[in-house]
């Protein structure tokens, strides 16, 4: 599962490139994203990728039942976001999107799980060095710099 999250951008990135897709600013804006040469378009992959965490995260029992609600949650807002695409070349789009706020809370249910219930499989790990591992919390942070680096602004809405 987290192979697939892991890849998720990669495929968006290489397979838009291979179907002559410009590099977008977000990976919810590749949902608009025309191929060129004939290629369907990259929605196909963003919907598909999302629908797969989705059903993962949603059928993954938790070690606990708040670890699991928050799973559950996290899989429907997978779903959501997929189904809910992001409001796309719009003067007065609102700032507050469906999709935006399925986004919002998948990466919260996400963070809570990695933050407060880790603690709750953490004790099972023996090795101190994979315990450690475990405990790091970056990505959402290394997101946040990667594409304020990119874009040379912040991200205005998810």
């Amino acid at each position: 599962m987290a192979a697939i999250a892991a890849a998720f951008p990669l495929v968006l990135v290489i397979g838009g490139w291979i179907r002559e897709v410009e590099f977008q600013p977000s990976m919810s804006a590749d949902y608009w994203a025309a191929a060129g040469g004939g290629y369907p378009p990259m929605r196909i992959w963003f919907v598909g990728v999302l629908f797969i965490v989705g059903a993962f995260l949603y059928l993954y029992k938790g070690f606990t039942p708040f670890e699991n609600y928050a799973l559950n949650v996290a899989g429907v807002c997978a779903f959501g976001i997929a189904l809910a695409p992001m409001p796309w070349n719009c003067p007065q789009c609102p700032q507050v999107s469906l999709h935006g706020t399925f986004a919002v809370v998948l990466f919260l249910c996400i963070a809570y799980v990695s933050l407060r219930r880790a603690k709750d499989t953490l004790v099972l790990v023996e090795n101190e060095t994979l315990k450690a591992r475990y405990r790091m919390v970056l990505a959402p942070l290394t997101a946040f710099i990667t594409t304020t680096l990119l874009s040379g602004t912040t991200p205005a809405r998810a």
